[in-house]
């Protein structure tokens, strides 16, 4: 399949930037930004430039332009339109530089996304932080509050949600895909120990290979829950990674298993991906020793500028502890974490399963999601202009 992105007028765009209301960057997560200038084939350039706070564009290349980035129509058009962002488009070799490097790009990247989009840039300090310790308790709490907690924070936790025995189930099923499983069956992720084995860290497509996971999607508890997010949102078992196991591994030496801060449409595609849901259901603990998850609360709702390590530390970060039973719901363009176990215990199990809008099942084959699509045959996406 392919996706089509519409064709953007690079000089129209920008003179209708021009017009409309100045973009005001308040974010203390905007650092020094120098200006930037794209240029294309046909000598049309625009900089930009931050000054005392406000966004300014110049429709020329402008003599000070201290990062000066070329790329063709097409590549101005997926970017703008955030098909691909700019890790994407340096991945995708879409871009150069005939003045300096990535690092100015990807610093500049969100005020550029909140100046097309008109998405703010994020600012912690509208963040209320006295209610993101909340835990919600399943069946004394209603989906209601539920939905809104996850709508303002872009993450939620609801305890108790299923039985002993229903997890004791879901943790044997997990083995017995695992065992079933092979670094070559091209729906698993594997990782090495120390010692040098392989290790399976996630399993994709869960339900199409497990009666018991394949029922979950429809259960009662999670349709209520489903429906009062988005009463549009669909399950979606085939598509992406479809429902997916998470199993973490403490000390493993290789493999993509621990993943840093991210956005799942941090390559691109969030108009076509997002919004989405994934609701974590927890089989094994989740804690600093078998492996947590950390959320930047509310930056889903805007443009995030890559934290620095310093920063985190004054953001509103959430680190989330759940128990064998609880639940956790987020939306996937929340910027998160998933750290290493620091225990040498047993590692987390989560199996989450993944919701979205019914298109998205006419954008996507089998088996497909949009990460597959960037990657596929010659490692450039198939895309109509």
């Amino acid at each position: 399949m392919a996706l089509t992105i519409p064709s953007i007028d690079f000089g129209r765009f920008h003179e209708q930037l021009f017009q409309r209301q100045q973009t005001r960057v308040e974010s203390p997560l905007v650092g020094d930004l120098q200006p930037l200038a794209f240029c294309l084939p046909n000598n049309q350039a625009v900089t930009y430039r931050l000054v005392n706070g406000v966004v300014g564009i110049e429709t020329s290349l402008a003599n000070d332009a201290v990062t000066v980035i070329e790329m063709n129509d097409a590549a101005f058009a997926a970017f703008a339109s955030e098909y691909l962002t700019a890790p994407g488009l340096q991945i995708q070799q879409m871009i150069s530089f005939r003045l300096g490097d990535y690092g100015q790009f990807d610093a500049w990247e969100p005020v550029l996304r909140s100046l097309y989009s008109q998405r703010p840039i994020y600012d912690p300090n509208q963040v209320p932080t006295d209610v993101l310790d909340t835990a919600f308790i399943w069946g004394s709490s209603s989906t209601v509050e539920i939905a809104d907690f996850l709508h303002a924070f872009g993450f939620a936790v609801v305890r108790n949600v299923f039985s002993p025995a229903e997890v004791d189930a879901f943790d044997k099923e997990i083995d017995r895909l695992t065992a079933l499983a092979s670094p070559s069956d091209g729906q698993s992720w594997w990782v090495q120990s120390a010692s040098g084995d392989d290790l399976v860290c996630q399993l994709h497509y869960t339900s199409i290979l497990s009666e018991l996971f394949a029922g979950l999607e429809s259960d009662d508890r999670m349709q209520s829950l489903v429906n009062e997010v988005d009463q549009s949102f669909v399950p979606h078992p085939e598509i992406g990674n479809g429902h997916f196991a998470v199993v973490k591994n403490p000390g493993v030496t290789g493999g993509l298993t621990d993943l840093p801060w991210h956005v799942d449409c941090g390559l691109g595609g969030h108009p076509v991906l997002c919004p989405s849901l994934h609701i974590g259901v927890q089989i094994r603990a989740m804690n600093e020793h078998s492996g947590e998850m950390k959320f930047l609360a509310g930056s889903h709702l805007a443009c995030v500028p890559r934290p620095t390590k310093d920063q985190l530390s004054s953001l509103p970060v959430v680190t989330v502890h759940a128990e064998p039973g609880d639940i956790t719901l987020h939306f996937p363009d929340a910027l998160h974490a998933a750290p290493p176990p620091n225990g040498g215990g047993e590692g987390r199990r989560t199996l989450y399963l993944s919701y979205g809008r019914p298109e998205l099942s006419t954008v996507f084959g089998y088996k497909q999601g949009y990460d597959q699509m960037l990657f596929k045959g010659d490692g450039h996406v198939e895309f109509n202009y």
